[in-house]
């Protein structure tokens, strides 16, 4: 459980070992479990003492799905205003409670007052059949690095270099304009050079690069999809091997920045689904550079 605040904190941590606590999968049954309340009812009269006082709560600060809107008491069971009626597999439709004819049957109110990990239990875990948040869940490598951080990366190292004039002067509109059009070029020459010199690699290239992609000097950006990402990755890496100077001293930290993005990528290319354990080791070192 990180925090803001030391969320990019990695020191002191290995590949078996991390300074913030990690929730077991026994964490998350029993938070569910903590916000479950199960009402048997036993008859018609049963369910219209709570039909009668459901509603539809689909407001941003409400209850998110059909909920009570007073206390009700049945069977000996205290239900709250808000408690929300859940689907589980005795009743996959909470529409249709109004209309059950077998009875006993047992139903679910979900307490968001308790709530901690989860606002849903998750009808796909099951422990019974080992399918569990941390048997099952991995880090979205898409969105968490290549739209991510590697797309941070690229967005910062790629406006830093426009604005130090490394394709041409940026510092009116019409001048920023231009070096994104010397920008495109020297793009897509690097994409025919690098699949000709890597036979092997296909890239997934940007279709054009204009202004509309790169925002504005007060509103930096760099709208590429995941794969493109790569791309433009080793395009500025390229990049700053020859214009790193143009920088200062910032051009060497980002280009040692990339590097480490770079291998860290093909470390993973060049492993299968399972990563060997000394494989992991290499990663967890290259991000400790950073």
């Amino acid at each position: 459980n990180a925090f803001l605040g030391n969320l990019f904190e990695t020191a002191g941590m290995t590949i078996e070992q991390f300074t913030w606590l990690l929730n077991d999968d026994g964490d998350y049954f029993t938070a569910a479990t903590n916000c479950e309340i199960y009402v048997i009812v036993c008859s018609v009269a049963d369910v219209t003492s709570i039909v009668q006082y459901l509603r539809y709560d689909q407001r941003k600060t409400g209850s998110a799905g059909r909920a009570l809107v007073r206390d009700v008491t049945c069977n000996g069971v205290s239900l709250k205003q808000r408690d929300r009626l859940e689907p589980p597999y005795e009743l996959p439709d909470v529409g249709h409670l109004d209309n059950v004819s077998i009875f006993p049957l047992r139903i679910t109110f979900w307490r968001q007052s308790n709530e901690t990990l989860t606002r849903h239990r998750n009808p796909l875990f099951d422990q019974a059949i080992g399918v569990t948040p941390k048997r099952c869940l991995v880090v979205d490598v898409l969105h968490a690095f290549f739209l991510g951080i590697l797309l941070v990366w690229c967005r910062f190292a790629l406006w830093r270099l426009l604005l130090a004039g490394a394709f041409g002067y940026a510092g009116t509109q019409e001048g920023l304009s231009a070096s994104i059009l010397v920008l495109r070029s020297l793009l897509m020459r690097f994409y025919v050079r690098y699949e000709s010199s890597h036979k092997t690699e296909k890239i997934t290239r940007v279709s054009d690069m204009v202004p509309s992609m790169l925002g504005e000097q007060t509103n930096q950006k760099l709208k590429t999809k995941g794969a493109e990402t790569w791309g433009i990755c080793l395009f500025l890496v390229s990049e700053l091997e020859q214009k790193h100077g143009m920088l200062g001293t910032d051009g060497l930290k980002l280009l040692h920045a990339g590097q480490l993005l770079e291998q860290i990528v093909r470390t993973w290319k060049a492993h299968g689904w399972t990563m060997p354990v000394a494989t992991t080791k290499i990663i967890r070192a290259l991000v400790a550079q950073r």
